[in-house]
């Protein structure tokens, strides 16, 4: 993949006026939670038995499941390699290595087996397909809901939980924070899971996983403006996570927000898609999430009324 080599660039304020304060990834770790929640759990299982069945049907996808968990382990759990790495530290490479057996070698096997099946381009959009309802059941264990009307603080918390055993050396760059903490920035050179997946051969589960960031963001806090212009997983050589209170002028322009995800064609249509998905999953129907997001549109317009 061709890296993309724009260059980030911090204004020298926040919007709100405040000053940043400019933190590693390390200085930033979650002092509340110790680690992430599990991804692989029973309930994760459950949803990929689903999508397996909604892919190829209801017999084809459990034969395949079951040949997955049997002969898949057996036969295509491919090995640990280091080489397909640029370490900084023994340490680093630890790290990756038990990430790699803790969570990303289920994915990767599933991809190996449906090589077998299919050629690498396809059993990777296979994956990618397969594996979102579990990465937006995950993200719903970590982020609640939460109106993010005038700050960027109440995502931003869970976000330093959902990332919390990854940054001393899984993540590498800076986070800029508004000392009012309306506002967040961060730049980011090195992910594990970008490294991961895409040493592996995953790219496109790599992007659609990378962008559920917009999903959860956008359904579970409505207030808030989450945006990414740059991101590794789309070809870019950094990301720029950035989120900030939303005002009306933002409310129904939230296509300006999927700047990342507009580098790979139909990448943006695809998270649409399953940006409903999301809704009905966490919110029980579109309807009812469409009632929580006004009530904040609401608050949002009369406070831009009165400022007005």
């Amino acid at each position: 993949m061709i890296k993309n080599q724009d260059n980030f660039v911090i204004p020298q304020y926040a919007i709100s006026g405040s000053q940043w304060t400019k933190k590693t990834f390390p200085q930033i770790r979650s002092k509340e939670k110790k680690s992430i929640e599990k991804y692989f759990t029973m309930k994760a299982i459950s949803l990929l038995v689903k999508s397996l069945r909604k892919e190829m049907g209801r017999i084809a996808g459990t034969i395949f499941f079951l040949k997955y968990v049997t002969i898949g382990y057996l036969f295509y759990k491919p090995k640990w390699n280091s080489d397909l790495f640029d370490f900084s530290s023994s340490e680093q490479e630890a790290y990756y290595k038990k990430m790699y057996k803790s969570d990303f070698v289920y994915f990767i096997t599933l991809y190996e087996l449906l090589k077998k099946k299919y050629d690498a381009k396809k059993a990777d959009d296979m994956v990618s397909r397969i594996i979102m309802p579990l990465t937006i059941h995950f993200l719903g264990l970590v982020f609640k809901p939460d109106d993010g009307c005038t700050s960027a603080n109440p995502w931003w918390e869970k976000g330093i939980e959902y990332i919390a055993d990854i940054p001393e050396y899984g993540l590498e760059g800076y986070v800029y924070e508004a000392k009012d903490h309306s506002e967040v920035q961060w730049y980011c050179t090195k992910c594990v899971i970008y490294d991961i997946f895409t040493a592996y051969g995953l790219e496109k589960t790599c992007a659609c996983s990378c962008a559920g960031d917009h999903i959860a963001a956008h359904v579970l806090y409505p207030g808030i403006v989450f945006e990414r212009k740059h991101c590794m997983s789309v070809g870019d050589s950094f990301c720029d996570h950035h989120a900030f209170p939303k005002t009306a002028e933002h409310i129904g322009n939230e296509d300006a927000q999927f700047g990342d995800c507009n580098k790979i064609p139909g990448l943006t249509q695809i998270i649409k898609s399953w940006d409903d998905y999301a809704k009905c999953y966490w919110f029980g129907s579109i309807e009812s999430w469409q009632k929580f997001s006004e009530k904040i549109y609401d608050k949002i317009l009369r406070e831009n009324e009165l400022k007005g």
